[in-house]
């Protein structure tokens, strides 16, 4: 539904449109968009953020990752392009996502508790399922050590692309 599409309940006339248009802008956005700039950037294309609009745009960029993570639960847009545009080299890019991945993990957390969504249960397994993730984190460092920048990013955008592919099929 677009904004401006009215349902009737009841005798009562209901504005609902900008809900669906958030949820439709959130759900393309979270869809295409690591596409589109994981594709620019393997053909060496990019955007890129000068120094001096950092300041004034690292917060809006910051407010767009949240409400899209809190809209789709998915912590990557837009924030590792922003990462990606302001030129962090690998390992502060990784640092950076590090960061940025465990304070939404911790909302994310802390959302899922207060809605009573995150049950003892769910708990157990996501803990189970840190097992194979510190595993895949441990040889990912040592791949990162050996391998030139440039290497790393097209492995990196090209991995953002199988994200893309996994968040259109589920």
């Amino acid at each position: 539904m677009a904004i401006g599409v009215y349902s009737h309940y009841n005798g009562t006339v209901w504005f609902n449109g900008i809900k669906n248009c958030f949820t439709t802008i959130s759900f393309f956005i979270s869809r295409h968009s690591p596409y589109f700039f994981s594709t620019l950037s393997l053909f060496g294309l990019s955007i890129e953020v000068k120094t001096k609009n950092e300041l004034w745009l690292a917060p809006v960029i910051g407010l767009i990752n949240g409400l899209l993570t809190g809209m789709t639960g998915i912590f990557v847009l837009p924030c590792v392009f922003y990462f990606q545009a302001i030129r962090l080299h690998k390992e502060s890019l990784v640092q950076s996502m590090g960061i940025l991945f465990s304070a939404l993990t911790m909302m994310m957390i802390f959302s899922l508790k207060t809605k009573n969504i995150l049950t003892l249960e769910l708990s157990l397994w996501s803990s189970i399922a840190i097992l194979p993730e510190i595993t895949g984190v441990l040889i990912g460092q040592l791949i990162r050590k050996i391998i030139p920048e440039d290497l790393f990013k097209k492995i990196f955008f090209f991995c953002l692309i199988l994200l893309g592919n996994f968040i259109l099929v589920n």
